[in-house]
């Protein structure tokens, strides 16, 4: 039988590219953005710029769409921390004792919920990409460690104002993943202290989930 002639190089890369177009196009972002109510979580970490608190972060929301580009949003986050008395604060602690900032840690854990607003524009030639900015109110206790170490102070309310902006990419036409920026300036209450102190404290959540319903 004869043997059958290779194809052209020519041909082969031909072949080729059409199939690293094919490939390419297996992918592609949603045309349409499902609108309406949605389901997010936020984490995992925050910072205290002035004043402590816990630096883990695990937020669970919930966002209803008044219109197309004006949200309304309610927020719970459970609040976590664990360090040596050094990292959760000095002035937390009896100045008497010999060993602040050598002993073993504690756990601090805590809860805030957050009500507020969040203006989100939809751009009609691509619409799986969408800016957020968002303002609100938010207010939880934390609860400082007192087993293993002689706190002076046993809990901590917060009371202020959260606001941000980030990112969302819709991968999905009800799915999103995203990176959100928040600046917390608050009010900070403790059972020690008579005066509240200010407080501000960057949250970093680059985990960011929405699912729209």
């Amino acid at each position: 039988m004869p043997a059958r002639a290779a194809p052209p190089a020519s041909t082969q890369a031909e072949a080729q590219a059409e199939g690293s177009t094919e490939s390419s196009k297996d992918f592609s972002w949603p045309a349409i953005v499902r609108g309406g109510d949605a389901f997010t979580l936020r984490m995992p970490m925050q910072w205290g710029l002035i004043a402590y608190r816990p630096r883990v972060r695990i937020e669970l929301g919930w966002v209803h769409a008044f219109t197309r580009n004006h949200h309304l949003w309610l927020r719970a986050s459970a609040l976590l921390d664990r360090g040596r008395r050094h990292v959760l604060a000095p002035d937390l602690f009896a100045k008497s004792d010999a060993c602040l900032g050598d002993c073993r840690g504690g756990t601090v854990a805590g809860a805030s919920v957050g009500l507020g607003y969040r203006w989100m524009p939809v751009f009609d030639k691509k619409p799986w990409i969408a800016p957020v900015l968002h303002a609100g109110l938010a207010a939880g206790p934390w609860f400082h460690p007192t087993e293993r170490v002689e706190s002076t102070r046993n809990y901590t309310v917060h009371v202020g104002l959260e606001t941000g902006a980030g990112l969302r990419l819709f991968l999905l036409e009800n799915l999103a993943i995203g990176l959100d920026l928040d600046l917390q300036l608050d009010l900070l209450a403790h059972d020690d202290r008579r005066r509240p102190d200010l407080g501000l404290g960057l949250g970093v959540f680059p985990v960011v989930l929405e699912v729209r319903r």
